[in-house]
């Protein structure tokens, strides 16, 4: 017992002394561990294009400095952004960093950075400073000069840099505009030949603009006198082209026929087509009126005197289209003053379930071209739907309609008036034609509603020659509700079926039958 008392004791005693030590016996200072401290100091010797900027290391912690560096950018614009080493001075604190090439009257926004070998970054505050004018820099002398390269995008424009104002510093651009219309300023660069000013812009085809260069320094702004330019109206394809392929020129023409409709997006253009097949895809709406086909072509043509449609065989085939009711191209904008236009082209295998190779809701006007061995339930090859259509020293052959209407149909309907639709055929030869209905070349015919007057087709100096219609109804024509044709010296020979079909008497008259080259 004694013993654990006297171990008690002891215990006590301890936990007392410990008790003592631990009081607060007046305010000695806590013990800090050293921090680091970065100073951001004034830039000094601020000039047109120059400035000094410093930072400091004004306390130091635990670790070795590795390196020192400032980062700067100008104000507004982390694009800018520069890192450029620096060193320290013999007092291992302070740094700095001459900075050259400045822009003039430019604000700066800068903060000195030191790297430990932890890699670790202490920054210093973000500071500013602005450059100054040079009050000797004047007003930059430029001069408007001319458009190369016209195409349906634009053109290469031309300015000519007359004097800097004794500037190191000057911006380049182009004013463009339509009459009557806001401006759009364009981005300009200085050639190699430190002169000449150019701009390329993607502008809208066949539209008249006003331009004109402009030249920006430190302190003024100068300007070239106005001109006016107007953009091209001609697409080019080409189906041996290698070039960049966006329809500007023969060597940079499109190659395709499909994907090239889809990028028509304004009226007023001429399309000219390099010799060769073009294998259509899908179906391709025109949703721009006063387009101008053109077929023929050799690469290179310069003037559409120049093209041979017999000799070069400009050809849209339709062999790769699947699906039901993809017409190879169909127009759904025009009128009679702005009608799109088809000229020496080659259709053939179009034979897309219901699809034919051109269908025409709004007016058309096709010369010289060739419609060969399509296939469609009605109108084997051209659907004219209630508008007009002239078709001029044309070739319709080898066509078929599993319905009616071997080559062509002819409907009015949708409540259309007949005065409305003006259908020609000028000095066109129809051969080889069939269908399993009525028809086996062209189907005139009139559908929903009672509107009169009725529309006439005429036509005039046509030929046809061996066209059949499996049903006999009119191997070469048949004429449906009341549809009276107009017949100007047209020949028919050896078309099965009948020469013509009419459910409506008198709608025959004046057919020549006369014996007909095949060939």
């Amino acid at each position: 017992m004694k013993k654990n008392a006297y171990i008690i004791l002891l215990l006590l005693g301890f936990s007392a002394w410990l008790g003592a030590c631990s009081k607060d016996d007046g305010p000695d200072e806590e013990v800090k561990k050293p921090k680091w401290e970065i100073t951001t100091k004034e830039a000094s010797a601020v000039d047109i294009s120059k400035a000094t900027i410093s930072g400091e290391v004004t306390s130091k912690g635990i670790g070795n400095i590795e390196k020192v560096y400032f980062s700067y950018w100008e104000q507004g614009n982390l694009a800018s952004l520069k890192k450029i080493d620096s060193e320290l001075a013999e007092d291992g604190k302070t740094f700095s960093l001459a900075l050259e090439e400045l822009k003039t009257l430019t604000t700066y926004a800068y903060k000195p950075v030191v790297k430990l070998e932890s890699t670790l970054e202490l920054e210093g505050e973000i500071l500013s400073f602005s450059t100054l004018v040079d009050e000797n820099i004047t007003e930059p002398v430029v001069k408007t000069m001319g458009v190369d390269k016209i195409s349906y995008q634009g053109g290469l424009m031309k300015g000519e840099l007359v004097s800097t104002g004794e500037s190191n510093s000057v911006e380049y651009l182009f004013v463009v505009w339509e009459e009557d219309k806001e401006e759009q300023n364009f981005a300009a660069t200085l050639a190699d030949d430190g002169k000449t000013i150019e701009a390329m812009p993607t502008l809208n085809p066949n539209t008249t603009y006003n331009y004109k260069v402009v030249a920006i320094n430190e302190r003024f702004i100068g300007q070239g006198e106005v001109k006016q330019f107007t953009t091209g109206n001609r697409i080019y394809i080409d189906v041996n082209a290698d070039g960049k392929g966006d329809g500007t020129t023969w060597e940079d023409a499109f190659t395709e026929f499909t994907s090239t409709i889809s990028k028509i997006k304004a009226p007023d253009l001429e399309i000219w087509m390099a010799e060769g097949t073009y294998y259509v895809t899908g179906h391709a709406n025109l949703w721009q009126e006063n387009i101008r086909f053109y077929g023929g072509f050799e690469s290179g043509a310069a003037t559409l005197s120049d093209r041979d449609p017999k000799a070069n065989e400009t050809v849209i085939d339709g062999r790769d289209i699947r699906g039901s009711g993809n017409d190879m191209i169909k127009t759904n904008r025009g009128s009679l003053e702005n009608p799109t236009l088809f000229d020496g082209l080659i259709f053939q295998n179009g034979k897309g379930g219901d699809g034919v190779a051109l269908s025409a809701d709004r007016p058309v006007v096709v010369k010289n071209c060739v419609f060969r061995e399509n296939e469609s339930r009605y109108g084997g090859a051209v659907i004219i739907f209630s508008t007009s259509a002239t078709f001029e020293d044309c070739l319709f052959t080898n066509n078929h309609a599993r319905g009616h209407s071997g080559a062509v149909l002819n409907v009015q309907g949708g409540g259309k008036r007949g005065d409305e639709m003006k259908i020609l055929f000028e000095r066109c030869k129809f051969a080889g034609n069939t269908a399993n209905g009525r028809a086996g070349a062209v189907g005139n015919e009139k559908h929903g509603g009672a509107r009169a007057p009725y529309y006439s087709p005429i036509f005039r100096d046509c030929q046809f020659v061996n066209n059949k219609s499996n049903n006999g109804q009119g191997g070469a024509l048949s004429n449906w509700s009341e549809i009276f044709p107009l017949y100007e010296g047209v020949k028919v020979w050896e078309n099965e079926g009948g020469h013509c079909h009419a459910n409506t008497d008198g709608a025959c008259g004046g057919l020549i039958e006369e014996e007909i080259p095949v060939n």
